[in-house]
């Protein structure tokens, strides 16, 4: 059952003032997303740190992957710690959007996101998560990539990364013959020889 929050205005809650993390190279933030039944709810979610050195594995996180699009801000995102507001914090479009499509309906949904889970002001963090990018994705339980809401760039695109998809589980081969002529192509581009 979802905790019940206090509704408020975006302009009421305070912009959040990101917890420092002691160990950039120990520690990531994810994000706790609460659930919501309708599309139009407020965004709120809770941080939370997760120790990543020395582990095999997965976490009991998703990492999202997204294009940042524009950097409109559209809305905010609520931080909260159990029922306390915390602060909000800009998410623009396409993060929006994917979070409202991505949330559960019922459960929370740990989700590691560049954009919230760093602090974008901290340049020293974001150094450092940036260089550890490569972990973070592979301990997370699963990649969600996010597309966007529809149009027929991702139709072609969906479509393409099924034949792909099909060809490689049912013939390692085919995937390197799909692409073998392209990446010829590119090689003798750039002046190589394959």
């Amino acid at each position: 059952m979802a905790t019940r929050i206090t509704p408020y205005r975006s302009d009421e809650v305070p912009p959040y003032k990101y917890q420092q993390i002691n160990n950039f190279d120990s520690y990531i933030r994810v994000i706790d997303l609460r659930p919501s039944i309708r599309l139009e709810d407020e965004l709120t979610c809770s941080f939370r740190l997760v120790k990543c050195v020395g582990l095999f594995g997965t976490l009991d996180y998703e990492a999202l992957s997204y294009t940042w699009g524009s950097s409109d801000t559209v809305d905010f995102i609520r931080i909260v710690d159990g029922q306390q507001v915390l602060g909000r914090l800009p998410v623009a479009r396409n993060l929006d959007q994917a979070l409202r499509h991505l949330r559960h309906r019922r459960k929370c949904r740990s989700l590691w996101v560049d954009a919230l889970c760093i602090n974008q002001s901290d340049d020293e963090e974001k150094r450092s998560q940036i260089l550890h990018m490569s972990w973070i994705y592979r301990l997370a339980s699963r990649t969600v990539i996010w597309l966007g809401t529809g149009s027929s760039d991702v139709e072609e695109g969906l479509k393409w990364a099924a034949r792909v998809g099909r060809g490689w589980s049912h013939n390692k081969l085919s995937l390197g013959r799909m692409h073998r002529a392209y990446v010829e192509k590119m090689m003798m581009r750039s002046g190589k020889h394959i």
